[in-house]
Formats: C-alpha cells, sequence, structure tokens
C-alpha cells in the first residue's frame, strides 16, 4: 500500500508546529512519501510555502466544527477514493526522532492503527454529552476505559491514527453514530473517546 501522511493546520499553528513536524518527518524519519496538509485557515504565503516544498494543501471536510473531529472525515474520504492508500494522520504538534517505516510495514488491513496515551486526561469525559443521561455515560465510559487499559495497558489516544480505507470508514462510521446519537459532542476529546 502506498502512503499518505496527513496533518491540519491553521495560521497560528504554522511556525511552532507545522514547519518542525514537517522539518523532523522529512529531515529525521527520512519520509519521503506524500505529505498532505488539511488547510483550516493558513495564509495563502504559507499555502505557497508549503506547494514549494511538494507539499499537498487540501481543503478539508468540514463537517463538524473541531478540527480535531472534522480532519478524520477527510482522512476517510481521501482513503476512500484510493484505495491502495495507507494514510496516517498525525497531530501537528509531533516530532519525529526516528524512522517511522514500521508504521507501514505493521499496518493490517481493515485496521485503526493508534498510539496509547499516558495518562487518562479529563477530555475524554468533558466530550461526553451533558444533560439527562450523563452519569450513565459517564459510568460506562469510565468501564470502557479500565477494559481499554487491561487490553493495552493505556487508553488510546486519537493523536496518530493510520488505517487503510475500510479501516477510515469503520472508525469516522463509529464517531460519527457517536455523535448523532448525543453520546459525545463535538468537542475536543471526541476523537480519542471514540477510539
Amino acid at each position: 500500500m502506498q502512503p499518505l501522511i496527513l496533518t491540519a493546520a491553521s495560521e497560528g499553528y504554522f511556525e511552532p508546529n507545522l514547519i518542525p513536524f514537517v522539518a523532523s518527518l522529512r529531515d529525521v524519519a527520512g519520509y519521503t512519501g506524500p505529505l498532505g496538509v488539511l488547510d483550516y485557515g493558513l495564509s495563502r504565503h504559507q499555502v505557497r510555502r508549503l506547494r514549494a516544498q511538494d507539499i499537498q494543501v487540501l481543503a478539508p471536510a468540514r463537517r463538524y466544527r473541531t478540527v480535531v473531529v472534522d480532519r478524520f472525515f477527510t482522512a476517510a474520504r481521501l482513503a476512500a477514493r484510493r484505495a491502495d492508500t495507507l494514510v496516517a494522520c498525525y497531530d501537528a504538534d509531533i516530532w519525529f526522532n526516528e524512522t517511522i517505516d514500521e508504521v507501514f510495514t505493521l499496518y493490517r488491513r481493515a485496521k485503526v492503527m493508534c498510539v496509547k496515551d499516558n495518562y487518562s486526561f479529563t477530555f475524554l469525559y468533558e466530550c461526553l454529552t451533558p444533560g439527562e443521561g450523563a452519569a450513565v455515560r459517564a459510568a460506562e465510559l469510565e468501564g470502557l476505559l479500565a477494559r481499554v487499559e487491561e487490553a493495552f495497558g493505556q487508553v488510546l489516544q486519537a493523536g496518530f491514527l493510520c488505517a487503510d480505507h475500510a479501516g477510515w470508514r469503520r472508525y469516522v462510521d463509529s464517531l460519527e453514530g457517536l455523535l448523532d446519537e448525543g453520546y459525545l459532542q463535538d468537542a475536543y476529546g471526541a476523537d480519542a473517546t471514540a477510539l
């Protein structure tokens, strides 16, 4: 499968995060494949700079208000258009300190690859829909997170997700279902809670 790495950025995220992300991805990780940046408000000058470095600047899905949720619908759309592509979506505040080749060799079809988080942060709960049933949702989530920690040693996070078209479809269908059913709000943390 051909890899495609995606990240998302806005004008204020460009210098402090995106530039070091790209530099470490290319210079330290040695990644030479296609790279795309989802444009959540980059300036024209920033777009020109990215394109001059052979980086694709892509229009995001804009289905949801928060970038952390919306970006994955774009990743799924791109994976669906390119069935032979493995789409890896990274947070732009990640910096690489070694090669990432194993990401693409370890991947199993129709699965979602992610990483573990060191802590079970409060944002996993803060994205639950408040109001009637909130206590029940929080208790359910606590039980689910306990099972995840038992299985993997830690909770999972969405700062890195990698999947083929089938894996992305499963993940965004699940995320969208949780949002549509009112279990989750379109808020920071919904992406990780859906894992």
